[in-house]
């Protein structure tokens, strides 16, 4: 399977991942939740990093909650979610499968390296139980 995202939206990924990691006062993982039908994207929507960590992540759930009411309101739905990676590649860690196995189980997980800075890397992942199930396809609209 894939996950289709316009070159507009892999660049808000990779921007957002970027400026949480510049922040002065506590560079940090960016998350974010992708919204849409089938395998294609329609919206990216960044969310606040409750964490405030450059080694984990936890989304606020408030502004998911919200997401997902205009997601329904709209007749789309969550595919998945994004977070970045500051100085790994970019696949789950333990922490990202167990986190992703309990609240959105077979969701999409897009991942952002800036492990290079001048050259960051998206990959994408389902992950089920305690496992990464597979690798998706990137296929850039």
């Amino acid at each position: 399977m894939a996950v289709r995202l316009t070159h507009l939206q892999k660049t808000a990924v990779i921007a957002h991942a970027q400026d949480d990691a510049r922040d002065p006062a506590r560079p940090s993982e960016c998350c974010g939740v992708l919204v849409g039908v089938g395998d294609r994207v329609t919206s990216v929507f960044r969310v606040t990093n409750v964490d405030y960590s450059p080694f984990t992540y936890t989304m606020d759930g408030d502004e998911v909650l919200r997401i997902q009411l205009e997601a329904d309101r709209t007749g789309l739905e969550i595919l998945g979610f994004y977070h970045s990676h500051l100085n790994s590649d970019p696949v789950p860690s333990k922490t990202d499968v167990r986190k992703a196995s309990v609240a959105w189980p077979g969701a999409i997980h897009v991942i952002v390296s800036l492990k290079d800075p001048r050259r960051p890397e998206l990959r994408a992942f389902r992950i089920e139980g305690d496992e990464t199930v597979s690798v998706e396809d990137i296929i850039e609209e």
